[in-house]
């Protein structure tokens, strides 16, 4: 909550400069009113920004409390049910993200199934762009330690096996931009 204040400052800051600039446009104000009319803009400013902000904390909290209550309600998997419910080539990258998950949502691992829908049972798309950051961020940097970007989407994801083979793919897209960087002659 702390980092709202400092943002919303900085978005005052900010909106006070250019209101003060903006206020010589006005042709005999004196500068107390030029004072006023910058610091006016940047209260408002921060007033809305820390509203809207404080708005978005409490709503994005509510839905995770919600999420992890409902993983908590739901039957606990072991990690053999886990991985005999349906066939998957890289199981070791698919308890991975069982794992990550659990921990971005604070839940036992054993809560998470392997039928949990990313939309309509974890809410993902609402807890854009902190889920890939953490959830896809944490896998990748585990299996890569080259520091290089790459791009990953949720979109048209549905499940943790949907959720591990788009983290599977950007990992091999990685190997290929390195072997790709690596094949390249020197050009000093």
């Amino acid at each position: 909550m702390r980092i709202l204040f400092v943002i919303s400052g900085v978005l005052a800051l900010v909106a006070f400069l250019i209101g003060f600039a903006g206020s010589w446009f006005a042709a005999g104000a004196s500068w107390n009113e030029r004072l006023t009319a910058g610091i006016m803009i940047g209260g408002f400013t921060f007033v809305a920004a820390l509203l809207l902000g404080a708005r978005d904390h409490f709503q994005r909290n509510a839905v995770l409390r919600k999420v992890r209550r409902n993983l908590l309600a739901d039957a606990a998997t072991s990690r053999e049910e886990f991985v005999a419910l349906r066939p998957f080539d890289d199981v070791a990258l698919l308890l991975e993200t069982r794992t990550a998950v659990a921990k971005f949502f604070d839940a036992p691992v054993e809560q998470i199934g392997r039928d949990v829908h990313l939309i309509r049972d974890l809410h993902v798309d609402q807890f854009e762009p902190m889920f890939t950051f953490l959830v896809v961020g944490s896998l990748v940097s585990a299996r890569w330690s080259e520091e290089q970007r790459f791009g990953f989407s949720t979109d048209g994801l549905e499940t943790l096996d949907d959720l591990t083979l788009a983290i599977r793919s950007a990992l091999v897209g990685l190997k290929l931009k390195a072997n790709t960087a690596n094949d390249r002659p020197d050009s000093r």
